[in-house]
């Protein structure tokens, strides 16, 4: 029995060494870059699972539309990159990258660029392009895929002519025109988006919000209440259900809601009080029909505020001045991310900030382990993880433009523009 007794301590002592003892490297560990700080909230942090919303009107496709789909939660169903390493380049051009690239079916990349005049790229997933679009306008909006394969896209004024000569076209998926629509304006900036009945919705300079029917004839056309307007990062959102579209008013100081059927205003909020700034960020709607999005209370400090359905406050919570500006994200499990860069829970609680040197000033992305990818100022990409910690960080010396897509195949393509426009792959 003392035997026993003596080899029951000796299997303690050797488990507790074995678990205690420091572990010694296995070769030359790769160099770690270095890490902004970061700053823990306090805890406990809630969670909303989230799930992603059917949209049968869009491809059926890893990437349709710019922010990933039309509540811009930006979030995608796959993986995305590890490692960071370069897949492939494509040379698009001498000018710059002006949208985000969208994925079709069957995985076709599309972007927009400048090639001598504006035109739309596709690219296939190995890296040559297929075919390229010139519409002799200069390319506002960013491109949509519909269940059917068309190619959606808002162009400007005419090269060369004048500014009320835009247009909204109908691309099949060989780049052929199927219809065109002409207008007395131009299209802005990623103010476009697909109903759940296949209407096609876009803003344009007039202020006015159109609604096509998928042949291209015209629906409803409207101004609400002082006219819309949307920008780079100021995308059409819908909610959940379909019923309810979110856009900006004219001079980006408000937001509206609006009835997708009839185009009537819901209700109006003041989303900036500030006369030297404006609603930076896309509107972003969570599973449950929740409204995010970055505006200045009536002192004119800036807040991260959640809307109710009905308009009315859910909370709000104050962010740095200098946090910076970005589409937002939301993850699986309803964490809010934006800015340079922070994580927010469902309630409202900071959970961690990390202060990026050049802070991101492309759209973010987040992918099916709620990694967080973005690029900043100086050509740097970064892959963040959830809980704040640096995956990788790559550096391609250019000056980006637009944002990033996810393919099934879990690579990122994004474009850029300092050096001639390219579009890259990484994985």
């Amino acid at each position: 029995m003392a035997n026993k007794n003596w080899l029951l301590v000796l299997l303690v002592f050797l488990l507790f060494w074995s678990c205690t003892r420091e572990k010694q490297p296995l070769g030359q560990q790769p160099t770690e870059p270095d890490k902004p700080d970061i700053v823990y909230g306090e805890g406990p942090f809630v969670t909303q699972p989230q799930t992603d919303i059917p949209w049968p009107s869009l491809a059926n496709s890893p990437w349709p539309m710019a922010h990933g789909n039309p509540q811009c939660v930006a979030r995608s169903k796959y993986r995305g990159p590890q490692t960071g390493e370069v897949i492939w380049q494509v040379s698009l051009g001498n000018g710059s990258v002006g949208t985000s690239p969208v994925i079709g079916e069957d995985g076709t990349i599309y972007v927009t660029a400048l090639d001598n005049e504006f035109s739309l790229f596709a690219v296939s997933q190995d890296g040559n392009i297929k075919w390229k679009f010139h519409p002799g306008r200069h390319i506002e909006s960013g491109p949509m895929i519909s269940k059917d394969g068309t190619i959606y896209l808002g162009a400007g004024w005419q090269l060369g002519g004048p500014l009320e000569s835009g247009a909204f076209y109908a691309l099949n998926p060989d780049g052929t025109i199927k219809w065109e629509y002409e207008l007395n304006s131009f299209t802005l900036d990623y103010g476009d988006a697909i109903g759940l009945d296949g209407t096609i919705y876009f803003t344009a300079s007039d202020g006015y919000l159109y609604a096509l029917n998928p042949d291209g004839t015209l629906q409803l056309k409207t101004r609400g209440i002082q006219g819309f307007a949307s920008t780079l990062a100021n995308s059409i959102a819908f909610s959940p259900d379909g019923l309810t579209l979110y856009a900006t008013g004219f001079w980006l100081k408000t937001l509206h809601a609006v009835n997708a059927r009839d185009g009537s205003v819901i209700w109006s909020l003041v989303v900036m009080r500030d006369a030297f700034r404006n609603m930076g960020t896309a509107p972003t709607l969570d599973s449950y029909g929740n409204l995010y999005y970055q505006g200045y209370d009536s002192d004119a400090k800036p807040f991260l505020f959640c809307i109710n359905p009905d308009g009315s406050a859910k909370w709000k919570s104050s962010i740095p001045a200098a946090g910076g500006q970005s589409d937002m994200v939301i993850d699986q499990f309803g964490n809010i991310y934006f800015g340079n860069l922070y994580k927010f829970d469902p309630s409202g609680k900071l959970v961690w900030k990390r202060n990026i040197k050049g802070f991101s000033v492309t759209p973010l992305i987040c992918d099916s382990e709620g990694t967080i990818y973005f690029c900043d100022y100086e050509g740097v990409i970064y892959a963040i993880s959830n809980d704040g910690e640096i995956k990788f960080i790559y550096d391609t010396n250019e000056y980006f433009q637009g944002g990033g897509a996810i393919g099934e195949n879990g690579i990122m393509y994004f474009g850029t523009g300092s050096d001639g426009q390219k579009l890259w792959a990484i994985h």
